[in-house]
């Protein structure tokens, strides 16, 4: 059985795609201004990022911020 996606699916599927994808304009812009470190706090300290917080203790918040933000976003950046 082959599955096919609706014509709205797939706008909708392709305008993500392009979004994302177009993500990498503005950072490149932005490292040219701000270290990587910064621009990684940036992502993660401004309003529509800090919108609700999981149930569960401030320490495991607190690393799984570090490795996202540090590790996954930052050392990438520090490196391009």
């Amino acid at each position: 059985m082959k599955a096919h996606l609706s014509p709205r699916d797939l706008a909708l599927t392709l305008a993500i795609v392009a979004l994302w994808d177009f993500t990498f304009v503005p950072i490149k812009v932005g490292l040219r201004e701000m270290p990587p470190f910064a621009m990684a706090a940036l992502r993660f300290f401004s309003p529509p990022f800090r919108s609700w917080r999981p149930q569960m203790p401030w320490r495991y918040i607190a690393v799984y911020g570090f490795a996202i933000g540090v590790c996954q976003f930052g050392l990438p950046f520090s490196w391009g």
